[in-house]
């Protein structure tokens, strides 16, 4: 969220620039607060299973008031910027997928657990060893109808997710592979096991099943174990409600007192000081809140792009059980990194935002490089080696040089 690995190569390149605060610093400074994080995490988090989220978001604008810091609440308005519109959708496309899996690990999980109670079947078994209990022997081979239906039902599950998934990189392709995996080493378990005089007459085949017995029990609790994990989490995740409206939440702000603004047309980041506001709608810039933005001290927020959009200071980490916070001086970068304010919007840029795309191989580090070098975006693509037809794709002429 924002830009991406800024915080990583500022704390490598530009130490100086990221400080370490008590909370108790911020007691009567005026700051930005960035809503859309403190609505989003009220949401998200686990207490919202048994709190309302507006109970949530009222505790954090208690905190709020209780740090003694002056605080200016900015909430998002309706975003125009057509490539901020294009992260919106991914994080869209991102909420239904979850919603996907959610609906194929309500599938799963039940096979997981049959297939856990299958594995320790076989692992009790051949601990306790084949040749002292016949009856348990009859037992594992009426164990092959479970364990046949059982694969016939992976099979299937897996010929759908294929057929429903181009990208089999996913953390559920993955579980396909594992269950797979403990599959093919149960067939060979069973398979050996019905040949009761080979197992009989040599003990290192009935050794090595004991040993592979354990692993696929191991290995079945594991992924049942993480699938459980995994469902829940993306349960609270899919079953979260976009915000459809900020005027609730502004409406309890303002009773509680705080000063309030909507930043319309564009998000919550995008405001904080003289510079920032260079480089936002003209409409931000005449709104009779703009005087609340004057001399603010920094931004309260997790979004990094606050600082290619002129906030001087963004700070981080800040929550309800926080005790320190972690403060980012874009001034003191610059100094750090040698260059000017312009030149770090092209390094944000670079680095990629929710802004705008990308250039393709090109890392932080790289970037920072060759802005350094060549002295911006524009020298960057007309004098090095990068291919045209990869820049032509590359949108970064819109919000960061409006007026800049």
């Amino acid at each position: 969220m924002g830009v991406h690995a800024l915080t990583p190569l500022l704390k490598r390149f530009a130490p100086k620039s990221l400080i370490e605060r008590p909370i108790s610093f911020l007691e009567n400074l005026p700051v930005a607060v960035d809503m859309s994080i403190f609505i989003y995490k009220a949401g998200l988090s686990k207490d919202s299973q048994s709190f309302a989220p507006f109970e949530l978001y009222k505790n954090f604008l208690s905190f709020l008031k209780d740090t003694k810091v002056k605080p200016v609440l900015v909430f998002d308005g309706q975003v125009f910027n057509a490539d901020k519109y294009q992260e919106t959708k991914k994080r869209k496309e991102r909420l239904e997928q979850a919603k996907q899996a959610v609906s194929q690990l309500k599938l799963q999980i039940p096979q997981y657990q049959e297939l856990q109670k299958l594995c320790l079947f076989f692992n009790l078994f051949l601990i306790s060893s084949v040749k002292s209990d016949s009856l348990m022997y009859s037992k594992i081979l009426n164990k092959g109808a479970s364990f046949l239906e059982l694969y016939k039902s992976f099979k299937e599950r897996v010929d759908l997710y294929l057929a429903s998934t181009p990208d089999k990189k996913t953390p559920l392709g993955e579980m396909f592979r594992k269950e797979a995996m403990i599959y093919d080493k149960l067939s060979l378990i069973f398979s050996l096991l019905q040949d009761s005089k080979a197992l009989e007459s040599d003990n290192s085949i009935l050794n090595t099943l004991k040993k592979n017995a354990t692993e696929t029990f191991t290995e079945a609790n594991s992924l049942l174990y993480s699938s459980n994990a995994r469902y829940l989490s993306l349960e609270i995740y899919s079953s979260l409600k976009p915000v459809r409206s900020t005027v609730e939440y502004l409406e309890i702000a303002n009773s509680m007192g705080f000063t309030c603004h909507t930043a319309n047309g564009m998000e919550a980041e995008i405001g904080e000081n003289d510079a920032f506001l260079k480089n936002s709608a003209s409409e931000l810039k005449n709104s009779p809140e703009f005087v609340d933005f004057k001399g603010l001290y920094g931004t309260i927020s997790e979004d990094t792009d606050v600082l290619a959009f002129g906030g001087k200071r963004l700070l981080r980490s800040f929550n309800t059980d926080c005790e320190m916070i972690l403060e980012i001086d874009r001034e003191m970068a610059q100094l750090e990194l040698g260059i000017s304010f312009q030149q770090f919007i092209d390094l944000c840029i670079l680095c990629g935002t929710d802004f705008n795309s990308r250039i393709p191989k090109i890392g932080p580090v790289n970037a920072l490089k060759m802005i350094k070098k060549y002295g911006s975006i524009e020298k960057i693509i007309y004098s090095s080696n990068i291919d045209p037809s990869i820049t032509s794709s590359f949108n970064y002429k819109h919000w960061f040089y409006v007026s800049v």
